[in-house]
Order: C-alpha cells, then sequence, then structure tokens
C-alpha cells in the first residue's frame, strides 16, 4: 500500500466568480470546455484584473492553437464577459477558415 495522497480535485467555483471573461472553445471532435480568465484578488487588489489583457491572451490562444493539445483540433471559439459565472455579452468569435467574425453587440 501506498502513502501517497490522491489530489484534490480544482475547485473552480472562486475562479467562475472573480473572472472577467470566459472563452469557451469548440473542439473536431465535438467537445467544448470553457477557460476563465485568470483573475484573482490578493490581499483585496487584482491581479491581471483587465479585460483587455485577458481579451488579447484569449484571441492568441485560440487562434493559434497555443495550449498544449490544442493542435489541430480547433473548430471555434468564442469570448463572453463573465457575471459571477454566468456569461455576459459576446464580445469576439472565431471560426477556423474564417478568422475573427465581427460582433455587433447594439
Amino acid at each position: 500500500m501506498s502513502n501517497r495522497q490522491e489530489k484534490p480535485a480544482f475547485d473552480a467555483t472562486a475562479l467562475k466568480a472573480e473572472a472577467s471573461l470566459v472563452a469557451i472553445v469548440h473542439f473536431v471532435d465535438g467537445n467544448k470546455r470553457p477557460f476563465y480568465s485568470g483573475d484573482v484578488r490578493y490581499r483585496g487588489k487584482w491581479q491581471h484584473g483587465n479585460s483587455a489583457y485577458w481579451l488579447q491572451y484569449w484571441k492568441y490562444r485560440i487562434e493559434h492553437e497555443a495550449c498544449d493539445g490544442w493542435k489541430g483540433r480547433v473548430v471555434e471559439g468564442a469570448i463572453f464577459e463573465n457575471h459571477n459565472g454566468t456569461r455576459g455579452k459576446r464580445i469576439a468569435q472565431f471560426v477556423k477558415g474564417k478568422g475573427w467574425i465581427d460582433i455587433d453587440n447594439n
């Protein structure tokens, strides 16, 4: 028997509540997955609490399939505002073969 303990599952509740943006990526196998901006509150102050930073971060990762295991698998992705774990308005959308699509949020 091993004394090694299982690592507890990551609880994303706080991340969902604090994130300023959520990126939803659709893959070729039909799976879709949300990714939350890594905004964190440390001692009452925001670290990376900047929506423009996270928008450029996720645009690059989606368009260039820059995350591990994404190469050749991304079909489309969308970036939304995040309001305490609930999606807000769509900020940007990417479709493979078409690129970034203009979003009219009026």
